[in-house]
């Protein structure tokens, strides 16, 4: 079944995130990650689910989030505090795909 990020009234604004972490940043990545999962959850986002494919061409991780509304998502992206984390993002991810 293909993932679906529609907006739902009954289920909010899902998205897909997928990502590859750079070689050897696998404990700065996991910082960044449990950092940016706690500015979501000030914007009522959910974690659905998180999959580590272990595939060597693949996304390192996956995950499954679900937000109130776009606008929340909006403002989690605009978050000053998600901002901040910029160069630390930089430093561990390496690349990011999203599905709406």
């Amino acid at each position: 079944m293909a993932y679906d990020g529609r907006l739902r009234e009954d289920r909010g604004y899902e998205i897909e995130v997928r990502l590859w972490v750079r070689p050897g940043e696998d404990a700065g990545f996991q910082d960044y990650e449990s950092r940016t999962f706690a500015i979501m959850a000030r914007h009522g986002a959910r974690v659905l689910d998180v999959t580590r494919p272990g595939l060597a061409s693949g996304p390192h991780e996956i995950h499954r989030l679900r937000f109130p509304s776009q606008e929340a998502f909006s403002a989690y992206r605009d978050d000053p505090a998600l901002i901040a984390l910029s160069d630390m993002r930089a430093r561990v991810v390496q690349k990011t795909e999203f599905s709406v």
